[in-house]
């Protein structure tokens, strides 16, 4: 699948580059929103985090209404969230401790997306199609404390821990988007990225239980974003 969608990318891409009839513009902006799911009680609140996103496209415009367009992207993605255990108790022990976490993830891609758009009126669009993205680092930030009735008896600090060899190299999903051009070429747009991969290589943990038995749940991590940005278009 994810072959047949990279030959599919690259080959639309490569038509409408070199069409005759084809505009370029650049656009930046921000993503937003995270999507981490497990299958166990995890005790941690995981939400959106703001990154960056950049590129510049290319659009074979096919009538008045209809065209494609292909494009090359800086994509930044992510997720933050705190969690406590207040059960932990370590293997064989009887005392139970109270561990928070911090973790910030810091995901960073080149996006390739190929999209159908339809101008409903002129300037306004609605916008869909697939992409492919291969990473281009994976950080994580994070603090983990641990206490005893009150008392901290030590901190753990994880300052940009490269994490690249755990994820899959490429990422691939599905983009749906509405956009606004002016007449002066200036470009407002808004979608949502609808990635369908799971990102880590493994997806599995090891978790503690109440009684101190440790098991493993099973979590995905996808890139699933809201983006808004502006742009132009080189008339």
């Amino acid at each position: 699948m994810k072959k047949f969608l990279l030959l599919a990318v690259v080959f639309v891409v490569s038509n409408v580059v070199f069409a005759q009839e084809v505009t370029f513009g650049a656009k930046v902006g921000v993503n937003y929103g995270a999507t981490l799911t497990s299958d166990a009680d995890y005790n941690a609140l995981f939400k959106g985090a703001i990154r960056p996103q950049f590129g510049v496209f290319a659009e074979l415009n096919l009538s008045d209404a209809f065209a494609l367009q292909g494009g090359l992207e800086y994509f930044g993605s992510g997720f933050q969230g705190k969690g406590e255990d207040v059960d932990y108790k370590p293997l064989g022990s009887t005392v139970e401790l109270q561990v928070k976490n911090e973790v910030k993830g810091k995901l960073a891609y080149l996006q390739v997306p190929v999209l159908a758009k339809y101008y409903i009126t002129e300037g306004f669009s609605v916008e869909a199609g697939p992409y492919v993205g291969f990473l281009l680092s994976a950080k994580y930030d994070g603090k983990s404390t641990t206490s005893y009735n009150g008392s901290v008896l030590g901190t753990t600090d994880y300052d940009n821990e490269d994490l690249k060899d755990e994820y899959n190299s490429t990422d691939f999903g599905l983009k749906f988007g509405v956009g606004y051009k002016l007449e002066n070429g200036l470009m407002f747009s808004a979608g949502y990225n609808l990635g369908l991969s799971d990102l880590q290589k493994e997806d599995e943990g090891e978790v503690s239980g109440d009684d101190g038995v440790k098991g493993t749940e099973s979590f995905k991590v996808k890139n699933q974003f809201f983006q808004f940005g502006v742009g132009y278009k080189f008339l």
